[in-house]
């Protein structure tokens, strides 16, 4: 259906028939030779996203993991919002990077601002109804989960703003950044678990995870120049509420 429904928006927003169309080889040689940087970064995605259900398995136990899948799928739930809006703005992102830096670099931030406040947003409301959401989906016997979820959500906040941090590795050619900030959350992840599990079981899992969240999709960007200036777009909109209560009142004096 997916499909389908991209075939019918092309030809309607196209004039080139699908007929017309031509292979450029020396495009896919390069797509290839960089294809292993996103295989290999995507595993690390899923390790360190994912890794937190399997040792909680192997060091406490089934019903840990059973409390915290539920809590992880209602906070993972939010993760299409940012893609749907990055998505929406990156053909006009790439088009900004060739023709006026400063303004691409003044979408970006307003993006990354947006995306924060979004990500805030949906983390309060999350943790305010945590306890009733989950005895309504899932009943009393996962009541456990509350917790865990108005922990886990958190990480959203990261994970949002990674979604544009992605887009930007794309169009700065930069797909090493990929691999190594994700690289970093995985190990991070791992050795978080280790520390955290053994004392606080499904919530010290959810805490590990935020803090690796926030290491490969935040932290690390300052360890390289060419991430840097993200860095600091990204701790700009970590302040934005404050920013923008500052500019509304200045701008009522």
């Amino acid at each position: 259906v997916a499909a389908l429904i991209l075939a019918y928006l092309y030809k309607s927003t196209t004039r080139t028939s699908v007929i017309d169309w031509q292979a450029n080889l020396a495009k896919a040689r390069q797509l290839l030779s960089q294809g292993w940087i996103i295989y290999l970064s995507s595993i690390f995605a899923v390790i360190y996203m994912k890794i937190d259900q399997i040792m909680l398995k192997w060091m406490v136990g089934a019903q840990e993991v059973g409390v915290y899948a539920v809590a992880a799928q209602l906070s993972e739930a939010w993760y299409f919002l940012p893609i749907a809006v990055v998505a929406s703005f990156f053909p006009k992102l790439i088009k900004l990077r060739d023709s006026d830096s400063e303004l691409f670099n003044r979408r970006l931030q307003q993006l990354f601002d947006f995306l924060f406040l979004v990500a805030v947003a949906v983390a309060l409301v999350v943790t305010l109804i945590a306890g009733p959401v989950i005895a309504l989906l899932f009943g009393s016997g996962y009541q456990d989960s509350a917790s865990v979820l108005t922990i886990h959500i958190w990480g959203g906040v990261f994970i949002f703003m990674r979604a544009l941090f992605s887009r930007w590795i794309l169009i700065e050619n930069a797909l090493m950044f990929s691999l190594i900030t994700q690289g970093l959350g995985a190990l991070f992840n791992i050795g978080l678990n280790f520390l955290l599990i053994p004392d606080h079981g499904a919530e010290g899992a959810a805490l590990a995870t935020v803090i690796s969240y926030a290491i490969a999709s935040y932290g690390a960007l300052l360890l390289h120049p060419k991430t840097r200036p993200v860095f600091f777009m990204m701790t700009r909109s970590l302040f934005s509420p404050f920013r923008y209560a500052y500019s509304a009142v200045g701008a009522t004096r």
